[in-house]
């Protein structure tokens, strides 16, 4: 297998792990707070675990980091990619409509966006220039860092899970409360980000 494409493969499977362990932690205090969720929590645990592994041993590198990829490719490529996976959604759609009209209007969708994909295909070939690059590299991170990192995305789960739990416990409306905890948790784990963003644009000295 190509190189960038494995290692595409590795950074999707470690921010997928990311996801789950955090999903799991989550869980857990829900657990700790009374909730009925040890077995999604013990499955986001397990995910987390798997594909936190598999992703460190493929974009293995010295030290703590934080893999990034990016593809690199033509309009018409692009185009293509998109049309596939709405190719996808609408067959997904379509075997699980509720009536006829609903399939046949999701099977039609899926045929033009199956089009448009054979189409873009034919002209990307037509430019013999054109070529798909995957731009691979991480954020490194000193031990520091990254024990910071996740204290942050700790406490942030912690917020949510105890917001949550406060405003249920007030009796406010379920997507309210759904909202309100994702915000305080975003606002928390977001600034090392953001923090991550911005020195990433700075010149070395």
């Amino acid at each position: 297998m190509n190189g960038g494409i494995l290692f595409a493969l590795g950074a999707v499977c470690t921010w997928f792990g990311y996801a789950c362990a955090l999903r799991a932690l989550y869980l857990w205090l829900k657990v700790r707070t009374g909730e009925d969720s040890s077995r999604p929590a013990t499955i986001a645990t397990v995910l987390a675990g798997v594909t936190l592994f598999a992703g460190s041993q493929i974009t293995a590198s010295q030290g703590f980091h934080i893999p990034l990829v990016w593809v690199v490719m033509p309009f018409s490529a692009w185009v293509v990619a998109v049309s596939v996976v709405f190719v996808a959604v609408r067959t997904g759609q379509a075997l699980s409509a509720l009536n006829a009209e609903e399939k046949r209007a999701r099977t039609k969708s899926a045929i033009v966006w199956a089009i448009a994909a054979g189409l873009f295909v034919w002209f990307y070939r037509l430019d013999p220039t054109a070529q798909v690059l995957i731009v691979k590299g991480s954020i490194p991170l000193s031990v520091g860092t990254a024990i910071a990192l996740v204290l942050l995305a700790v406490g942030s789960v912690a917020v949510m899970a105890f917001t949550a739990r406060a405003a249920k416990a007030r009796g406010i409306a379920k997507a309210f409360v759904i909202h309100l905890a994702l915000i305080a948790g975003s606002v928390i784990f977001g600034l090392p980000l953001v923090w991550l963003v911005i020195t990433s644009f700075k010149e070395d000295q």
